[in-house]
């Protein structure tokens, strides 16, 4: 599955979960997609259970990245919050953290749900088993789930990143 498959498919669950909710990472920040479709998947979580969830803000350098790049984050990160709302049973808390240093981009999603053993459930070549293959053999990044049942998940990246070529006048 491609990534633009990919990220259509987080989309469609997102706009789903709130009526008419448009993403479009070519006219708003990453921050506000992201924040926007938080928002609804809050409103979509089954009550009476609420889940918080915490966004970090986001390092201009990472808004100032290419559509495909900003796209690829967007969709890593609904894929990791989508598994916490669908696996993680009632995870009451997710973060999602999302930094930069060394031109590398860190992203980190932490959720407080049931958590599962990682031998006894290895990944498919969809989901979180996509984005190990393709942020290790595509884009030369690490990719690492730690997770314990009874203690919830931890899903980090490292994207390296070619700086943008500046050229001086």
């Amino acid at each position: 599955m491609c990534i633009r498959d990919r990220f259509e498919g987080m989309r469609n669950l997102v706009i789903e979960s709130s009526g008419d909710l448009l993403v479009d990472l070519q006219a708003m920040s990453l921050w506000k997609a992201l924040n926007t479709a938080v928002a609804a998947l809050k409103r979509a979580w089954p009550p009476p259970q609420r889940v918080n969830i915490d966004l970090h803000p986001i390092p201009i350098i990472i808004e100032r990245q290419s559509l495909a790049l900003r796209q690829l984050l967007y969709t890593l990160v609904l894929e990791a919050v989508g598994n916490a709302i669908k696996h993680g049973g009632p995870a009451p808390y997710i973060n999602i953290d999302l930094n930069w240093a060394d031109n590398q981009i860190f992203v980190q999603i932490i959720d407080h749900g049931q958590g599962f053993d990682l031998e006894a459930h290895p990944f498919s070549q969809y989901g979180l088993g996509f984005w190990q293959t393709y942020i290790i053999q595509h884009l030369g990044g690490t990719f690492h789930v730690s997770s314990q049942p009874g203690f919830g998940t931890v899903v980090s990246a490292t994207i390296p990143v070619i700086p943008a070529r500046t050229e001086s006048y």
